[in-house]
Parts: C-alpha cells; sequence; structure tokens
C-alpha cells in the first residue's frame, strides 16, 4: 500500500494520529487540495512571522552579523518579529559552545523502515552531550504533558541517537523548546539509553501499523471538530469553510518549510 521507501516524520505520524484519512490523502495519494486551514487571519501571520524568525535564527547560526539580522526584523510588517529575536539574542541559546548543526535533516532506519528528524539545532558539546533545540512562536505556553506526548518529542531524540555513532549509557540527551513568547519558561526533556529503547519499541509498533493497513483501513476521524480546520473538509464531505483553531493549537511549521536536502551534516562553530 505505502512506497516501501516511504519516510516517516514527526509530521506524518502526527497526521496519522490526527485522522487516517487525511495520512492517506497527503502522504499516499499526495494530493494538493487548496482549501484555507483556518478562518482566522492570524493563523497564516503566525505561520509566516515563524517561519521567517526560524530563518533568521538559521542565518545567525551559519554567521550573520546580528545588526543585519535584527534589521531584517525591525523591517518585517510584523513588529512581533524583532521583539522575538532580540528576546532571543539576549538568550543562553544565542551563545552555545560545542559542535552546532542549525536546520539540519537526519534519516536513520527502524526495523524496516525510514525515519527523519528536521531539527532546528542541534549541538554536540566536547563531552559528547547531545541537545536539540526547538524553536517556538506559540501564542499560549504549551503544556509539558501535551509536547511530551506529540511524536516531535520522540521522532527527535530517537534518529539524533541512532544517527550519531557515539551515543552509549553515558550520553546526555536532552531537547529543549524553547518559546519566543515565554522565553524564561523553556521545556526540557532528558532522555537516558533506556527512554531512546522504550521510544523505539513505541514508533516501529506504530509504522508496522501503519505499513500493514489497506486502503479501506485510512478511515476519516471521528472527532468531527478536527474537520474544521482540515484543507480536506470538502473533498470528505464534511464542511466547505474553515473554522477557527483552538487557542492552544500549535502551528507545525515543519509542514510547510522547504526540505533540507539530505547528506552528511556538517557542523558549525
Amino acid at each position: 500500500m505505502i512506497d516501501p521507501n516511504f519516510v516517516f516524520s514527526q509530521s506524518n505520524l502526527q497526521t496519522f494520529e490526527y485522522c487516517r484519512y487525511r495520512f492517506y490523502l497527503r502522504y499516499i495519494q499526495h494530493l494538493q487540495w487548496p482549501a484555507q486551514i483556518s478562518a482566522s487571519d492570524d493563523y497564516q501571520n503566525d505561520l509566516e512571522a515563524g517561519t521567517f524568525f526560524h530563518q533568521l535564527i538559521h542565518q545567525h547560526f551559519l554567521g550573520f552579523e546580528r545588526e543585519l539580522l535584527l534589521e531584517q526584523a525591525r523591517n518585517y510588517p510584523d513588529a512581533r518579529l524583532n521583539g522575538w529575536l532580540t528576546t532571543f539574542f539576549n538568550s543562553p541559546y544565542a551563545n552555545l559552545a560545542g559542535k552546532l548543526y542549525p536546520e539540519t535533516a537526519f534519516t536513520t532506519q527502524i526495523g524496516a523502515h525510514l525515519i527523519s528528524a528536521k531539527v532546528d539545532l542541534l549541538q554536540v558539546t566536547d563531552n559528547g552531550n547531545i541537545t536539540i533545540y526547538d524553536w517556538k512562536t506559540s501564542r499560549k505556553s504549551p503544556s509539558i504533558h501535551h509536547l511530551k506526548d506529540r511524536f516531535q518529542s520522540k521522532v527527535y531524540p530517537l534518529v539524533v541517537s541512532k544517527r550519531l555513532n557515539n551515543v552509549d549509557d553515558q550520553t546526555l540527551i536532552a531537547m529543549i523548546y524553547w518559546e519566543a513568547n515565554f522565553p524564561d519558561k523553556p521545556i526540557i526533556f532528558n532522555f537516558a539509553e533506556t527512554d531512546i529503547e522504550t521510544i523505539e519499541k513505541e514508533l516501529l509498533v506504530k509504522m508496522n501499523e501503519i505499513k500493514s493497513l489497506s486502503e479501506k483501513d485510512f478511515v476519516l476521524t471521528n472527532d468531527i471538530r478536527r474537520c474544521n480546520w482540515c484543507e480536506f473538509r470538502s473533498f470528505c464531505d464534511r464542511g466547505v469553510s474553515a473554522g477557527a483553531l483552538p487557542p492552544d493549537t500549535e502551528l507545525e511549521l515543519s509542514e510547510y518549510e522547504q526540505e533540507i536536502p539530505e547528506g552528511d551534516p556538517q557542523p558549525w562553530g
């Protein structure tokens, strides 16, 4: 049913949990359906500003001058961007030591499946400890439990640990979510070797399940509310007009950002 070379990611795994049929249309049929996601203009504004914020931080870790980046932020139509970038430059995360891999895509094999993770920033310190950073611009501070349950918090540490050959039971792996609107409240998850093993088993079961499904198994979600902000709602005869997103909905920028070409990652720093 699915191409043997299909590459799983946090985005498509989360989509599968959201609605199996949405997964089928987007990732198997590759259907392009130009429906509006949300009735709110804030959604598109947040998406565009958040994407540009990620680009500016990427340029920072590539060595661009801060004043040049701040000038771009000041000239951006959304005034929030200047505040976000200024806040970031005043944070400890703007001055990190060790080998840094900004906006880097990693792909590995788990069982018979390929799985990838595109990280905002990966830091490997001189003593071998690993930290994954994810920059966010949410309007509402997300809960720890919400982030912990998302596939991003499972796929990223698993893929990175598999790709880096020096990971052992002494290696410390952390993932830090840093919110530009809540800079003093980073959400940090630490992963021991046993945590990675548990995640691997869980994701392997999920990927095996997806690969085993036939076309008829990709059913519509039972939660009709989700259809209000799905681009395929009219295709499925579940509405025409977009609804307003719930206030705690997170923007999955990785679904819309340009793909980073695969290859051996090169560090900066």
